[in-house]
């Protein structure tokens, strides 16, 4: 996956890069922070929502559209939304501009796994030519470790279920995707 530094993953096919500020490891569990530089005209995940962790969304730079509940709200630099947890939203670079903004997840457990393997499952080409993985299984598994809820989903998607030890199982087969520090925590 194009690696820009430890902390910085890039999407292959956006440009977008998230940078890994504070880990949910750093944390004690607490929550994870990332930065996400966004290009102008690049949207995130399409309306989704989260069961377990809310998140707080900061502007550094640029303008940041956030969608929420179907009520578009933009922010600026230095301005914060938070997001409950079950809320749906999306959100958008607003205009050509890039945005470059914070997103502290509470908790955010897996977040970060979840992210480095799909961003290197697109970089490996096991994706379609739009961009989108091409294994269902994958982007199930994806959705799962990062408790994402896409509302457009296939209801195929939506019942592909992974207990605990299968999450385990798969982490494991696509452990060359994660930190060192992620990979050895497999093997615990």
């Amino acid at each position: 996956m194009p690696v820009k530094n430890e902390r910085t993953i890039v999407h292959p096919f956006t440009g977008e890069e998230i940078t890994f500020v504070e880990t949910y490891e750093e944390t004690g569990g607490a929550y994870i922070v990332i930065e996400v530089y966004l290009p102008g005209g690049q949207s995130g995940p399409p309306l989704h929502h989260h069961e377990a962790f809310t998140e707080e969304f900061r502007v550094k730079q640029g303008m940041l559209e956030v969608t929420v509940e179907g009520e578009p709200e933009r922010l600026g630099p230095d301005e914060t939304l938070f997001i409950p947890t079950e809320t749906k939203h999306a959100f958008r670079a607003f205009g050509d501009d890039p945005v470059v903004f914070e997103v502290r997840l509470t908790p955010g457990r897996r977040f970060e796994e979840s992210m480095r393997i799909s961003y290197g499952l697109l970089d490996d080409g096991r994706c379609t030519e739009d961009g989108m993985l091409e294994n269902p299984e994958d982007l199930a598994f994806i959705l799962h470790l990062q408790d994402t809820w896409i509302d457009d989903l296939p209801p195929e998607l939506k019942q592909i279920t992974f207990t605990e030890a299968e999450t385990k199982e798969k982490l494991r087969s696509m452990k060359g995707y994660l930190r060192r520090e992620q990979q050895d925590a497999l093997t615990e």
